[in-house]
């Protein structure tokens, strides 16, 4: 069991806010802008400026993959949405849990393009490696590791529906 002194020993120092803008000093404090304020604040050192070249940038998360592995993906997606409709939408209540699950892909799938497409990032010239966070990978390996799984889930399913006749 604790004693109540041991709890003055967790106690951690206050932390000191003397280098801190106050309500001493003036309102707003440096750096604030006020409602109505039509002066804009000046970017952060080493952030590009609104006039500075997009394309300058590097290029964002996935967008040194090749546009056909994409297409590749989403066909694949696509393909085993279109199977789901095509042999399990039998009647109303399994036709409603087909549109739930095409509904679910389609947000899962289209809100990334969405956003993508709001980029205002240069589309990166052909490449011949992807980078990855284990290390380069060429657009082959890429393309199988990225395309593998949706075509697999196709197959799979074909497997399913034609043994299960």
């Amino acid at each position: 069991m604790m004693d109540r002194g041991s709890h003055q020993d967790l106690r951690v120092p206050a932390p000191d806010h003397s280098g801190e803008p106050s309500l001493e000093a003036g309102w707003p404090a440096p750096g604030i802008a006020t409602i109505g304020s039509c002066e804009r604040p000046e970017p952060a050192p080493g952030t590009p400026s609104a006039n500075e070249d997009v394309a300058a940038a590097p290029p964002g998360l996935f967008h040194d993959i090749p546009r056909w592995i994409w297409t590749a993906f989403l066909a694949g997606w696509a393909g085993f949405f279109l199977l789901m409709w095509l042999f399990f939408a039998v009647n109303s209540e399994a036709t409603f849990a087909v549109v739930v699950a095409m509904l679910f892909g389609l947000m899962a799938f289209g809100l990334p393009i969405v956003m993508a497409r709001q980029s205002n990032r240069a589309r990166p010239r052909p490449i011949e490696v992807v980078h990855t966070h284990t290390g380069p990978v060429s657009v082959r390996a890429a393309a199988a590791q990225i395309a593998m799984i949706p075509i697999a889930v196709v197959i799979g399913l074909l497997g399913f529906i034609l043994f299960a006749k």
